[in-house]
Order: C-alpha cells, then sequence, then structure tokens
C-alpha cells in the first residue's frame, strides 16, 4: 500500500479496535487483506499494460502444405 493508504487503512482499524468492535486476529486479518487486495490490483494492472504494449508477433508462413506455393516477401529465405 501507499504510505496515505496504509496510514488511513491502519487509523481506521485501531479506531474500530479501540471501540471494542474487533479484536486483535481480525485487525490483522484486515490489514493483511487490505495489503493483498492492493498487490493484486497493482499485478492485474501491470498484467494489462504489458499485454497491451506488447503483442503477440507471429509469422503467417505456411510451408508444405503439398503444392506450390507463392510465400509472402516476409515468410521467403535467400537460401536458393
Amino acid at each position: 500500500m501507499s504510505a496515505p493508504r496504509a496510514l488511513e487503512a491502519l487509523d481506521h482499524t485501531l479506531q474500530q479496535l479501540e471501540k471494542g468492535e474487533i479484536n486483535a486476529i481480525e485487525a490483522i486479518n484486515g490489514l493483511l487483506s487490505e495489503e493483498y487486495a492492493t498487490r493484486e490490483r497493482r499485478r492485474i494492472d501491470v498484467a494489462l499494460r504489458t499485454a497491451k504494449l506488447m503483442p503477440v508477433n507471429r509469422p503467417r508462413c505456411r510451408r508444405g502444405e503439398g503444392r506450390a506455393q507463392r510465400l509472402p516477401r516476409s515468410c521467403q529465405t535467400n537460401s536458393a
């Protein structure tokens, strides 16, 4: 979590703890759940950005299908 968000979550959790609304185990669980959710969101955001920036390039050449065919220039080799 970022520092401001972590302080906000910690402050909220401490207030609930002081009021007796939650016990220590629930407080720790809440803070860890918040951290996990933040990391998961960040992981998904990075994966989506990476997927958009790096498309998979696959050649569209089909060789050896039984009959002679003219290959696109990008698929031809200079070995003649």
